[in-house]
């Protein structure tokens, strides 16, 4: 449909402060489907003016009418959008989302080895993903140079069109230093040391056909990001998110938003020390909660079980069931507790999720854990809500994706294309969050 009942209205705020309208697309982009009373509540605009407005943008072709919430598809605030709402007297309320139309967002995940990749569009909608396997150590041209051309070939897999880009995040490894926008100096990936990964990420999207913001932030930032989105952090207002993998990180949200810090250094808690005369770490510290419960101090310490043993080999095993295997992580999940537990009485979140490779492992890490917190933390900062993420390997792209969406919308008033989003003969794609293997 076009815009020419907007026109009809007096404008396309129809005599409603144009602002509202922006934060109606904007919390949308960002948030992806959601009812009427949810962008009210969210906005803190009457529910009439929310439910005006909303019919425009649905006439416009601006918004799409989802009509009754399917049951089991992710909400915004913390369950499902197919839970009942107390007014609603037993019928499932309605939701809106951006018309797919409007365009899409690619995230990007820089791993140990390699780079994860994943298109959605505006309703939250994964259209196409692929992971590229770059080897071991690669340098930042390696992988700047695959993301660009992912980045070319995920638009190309999803039929959408290069103009319709709204901006691609990176989630990267190691201490990023937001306000120059660099990797900092981080013996986990020396080679992207000094690195302005946006502008050269931008550099080699100069073939699109127009010029395509960049957001970059550290990988275990995105990850607590797409928990709070679409995974086990949904719904909280005071969170705090470990990454554990061959390093530690972590992130902090405060308040329901990302809090980085003041050079977007905050969350590095694989850094937090638990002993002072404990082993010697990487980042020229003592006794780090990383020398204790990283993967590679996790793999040294389990040497006589097997030469050439790998992570995977350990989780298969765990997860198999065997007691002897589940004690492999004893001593990591208390550590891991022990410095949680210190967070907790920092912080006083309401929720910890844990992510990474090595939560794979799953309840017995996770007991570990809860253990040691219960020892380090105040009674009163130990009543925390303690799981695992949900996302997976996908969290950090997913998150990518999210930072993205969460900018301020630069999208058209009205649009006369496909409502549903899809070419002909192509398959209407599935809701965020999709996970795949590798």
């Amino acid at each position: 449909m076009t815009g020419g009942s907007s026109a009809a209205s007096g404008g396309p705020s129809g005599g409603v402060r144009p602002d509202t309208r922006r934060r109606i697309i904007g919390l949308l982009r960002a948030r992806g489907p959601m009812s009427r009373a949810e962008l009210a509540t969210g906005l803190g605009v009457a529910k009439s003016t929310v439910s005006t407005l909303v019919g425009r943008l649905v006439e416009e072709g601006v918004l799409i009418d989802q009509g009754p919430a399917r049951a089991g598809r992710t909400g915004r605030g913390g369950g499902r959008t197919g839970r009942r709402h107390p007014s609603a007297r037993g019928r499932p309320r309605s939701t809106v989302t951006l018309n797919p139309a409007m365009g899409t967002a690619i995230g990007l995940d820089f791993g140990f080895r390699h780079l994860r990749a994943v298109i959605a569009d505006v309703s939250h909608t994964v259209l196409a993903q692929d992971v590229v396997d770059l080897g071991v150590d690669y340098n930042a041209d390696e992988g700047l140079d695959a993301a660009a051309g992912t980045t070319a070939r995920l638009l190309e897999t999803a039929g959408r069109p290069a103009a319709g880009l709204l901006g691609v995040g990176a989630a990267v490894i190691g201490p990023m230093d937001l306000t120059r926008g660099i990797v900092t100096r981080s013996s986990m990936v020396p080679r992207w040391d000094g690195v302005a990964v946006a502008e050269e990420l931008g550099r080699r999207l100069t073939r699109l056909p127009h010029p395509v913001p960049v957001t970059v932030d550290n990988d275990a930032t995105c990850a607590a990001y797409g928990e709070l989105l679409w995974g086990a952090a949904q719904g909280a207002r005071e969170l705090l998110y470990l990454k554990l993998h061959s390093g530690i990180g972590g992130a902090v949200i405060s308040g329901g938003a990302l809090r980085r810090g003041a050079r977007g250094a905050a969350g590095e808690f694989g850094h937090v020390s638990l002993d002072p005369d404990g082993p010697l770490c990487r980042c020229g510290s003592r006794g780090c909660l990383e020398t204790y419960a990283g993967i590679p101090a996790l793999l040294a310490s389990l040497a006589p079980m097997g030469p050439d043993l790998t992570i995977a080999a350990v989780i298969d095993r765990i997860r198999s069931g065997d007691p002897a295997w589940a004690r492999a992580v004893s001593g990591p999940g208390r550590r891991i507790g022990q410095a949680v537990g210190m967070l907790c009485n920092a912080f006083n979140p309401d929720r910890i999720v844990i992510g990474g490779r090595l939560a794979d492992a799953g309840q017995p890490l996770l007991d570990e854990i809860a253990s040691g917190l219960r020892g380090f933390s105040l009674p009163l900062n130990a009543e925390v809500g303690l799981s695992l993420g949900a996302l997976g390997a996908q969290a950090s792209v997913l998150g990518a994706v999210g930072l993205v969406l969460a900018h301020d919308p630069a999208v058209p008033e009205s649009t006369t294309a496909d409502p549903a989003g899809a070419g002909p003969g192509q398959r209407p794609p599935e809701p965020l969050p999709k996970t795949v293997s590798g």
